[in-house]
């Protein structure tokens, strides 16, 4: 659909005097490539000929600051639960939260511990089911140690959050262990350092929630892979893959990952390259709904001209090839 190679010099000498030689070039490429057919949820990694030049990662989305006006909150109680809002800052699929947690004691088995992620009601309290969820032990939590561990809840079937909605991650303890754990807290009352949401807490299973008073903030990070829909760009630096400027060269520049989405628009650097406005003639580009593509932005492909074969490692796990959600969606998941 588009595709323009260009070249730079990256090396040349001058010997007692005679002309120039050029030793090598470096050969850049912008390209559309449709990578699979039908919805997707992720991109795992990316294969440049027989090797890795990109793989997923986390990417550290809304967490709170952690200010030094510190204390904790005791879970123990299979009925006591409590919930952290959020206010998402974009778009994007979440993978995990981390947990500011410690014990005060060996004798402190909390056991399983659970965390979800919940839509909130028009008071900002959590509502509904669990959108999400992820289940980790507490038993190895470290002791009287006030700054806690930063503890990682994966969710099996990752939801997209929308950007300006207000979440709630939800926490609570497993029915038969005797024993409890801390989650660290922000109890600033002068300054809201959180102003996206508040700390609650709920005496009745999640039932009904109160927010505490003042600006009370739980600790949290949320995370989101970096190659999970929506759509978005992704940067490959790996100038050396194929050995740097010496051998191949490698990879290095950004991708636009294109999910087809029914809403999906056209993408600028298409629409730029024909030198078109979507407000005129860009209508000679479509949209490309309905299957997953990769938008190369003039990345740099290494010092060859011979063009090396792509490879998407692709995820449809959560989504049916038609992008209605799976049937069951919490058994999706194989772990």
């Amino acid at each position: 659909y588009e595709f323009q190679m260009s070249k730079d010099l990256f090396c040349s000498f001058r010997y007692k005097g005679k002309k120039k030689s050029v030793v090598g070039y470096r050969y850049s490429l912008g390209m559309h490539m449709i990578a699979g057919h039908g919805y997707m949820d992720a991109l795992e990694k990316i294969k440049v000929g027989e090797k890795v030049a990109w793989s997923e990662s986390n990417v550290l989305k809304d967490p709170i600051p952690d200010y030094p006006y510190r204390s904790s909150i005791s879970v123990s109680s299979e009925y006591v639960w409590y919930a952290q809002t959020f206010t998402a800052s974009s778009n994007y699929t979440i993978s995990s939260v981390q947990l500011s947690l410690w014990r005060w004691s060996a004798s402190d088995l909390p056991g399983t511990i659970t965390v979800s992620i919940r839509a909130t009601d028009g008071s900002g309290h959590p509502t509904g089911e669990d959108l999400c969820r992820g289940k980790t032990s507490g038993d190895s939590l470290p002791i009287l140690t006030h700054a806690g561990q930063w503890l990682e809840f994966e969710f099996g079937t990752p939801v997209i959050l929308t950007s300006g909605i207000k979440y709630a991650i939800v926490v609570r303890v497993s029915a038969d262990k005797d024993g409890s754990f801390q989650w660290n807290m922000n109890d600033n009352y002068i300054e809201d350092v959180h102003p996206g949401g508040i700390a609650e807490h709920s005496l009745d299973a999640g039932n009904s929630w109160s927010a505490y008073p003042g600006d009370i903030d739980f600790l949290f990070k949320t995370y989101s892979k970096d190659g999970s829909a929506p759509n978005c760009t992704i940067s490959i630096n790996n100038n050396n893959l194929f050995g740097g400027d010496r051998k191949e060269g490698g990879i290095l520049g950004d991708v636009d990952l294109m999910f087809g989405g029914i809403t999906q628009s056209q993408n600028n650097y298409l629409v730029n390259r024909i030198n078109a406005t979507p407000a005129e003639d860009g209508d000679d580009i479509p949209a490309y709904r309905g299957f997953f593509s990769a938008v190369l932005n003039q990345v740099y492909i290494g010092t060859s001209p011979y063009l090396k074969p792509w490879s998407f490692f692709l995820k449809r796990v959560c989504k049916q090839i038609s992008g209605d959600e799976q049937w069951y969606k919490e058994k999706a998941v194989i772990r």
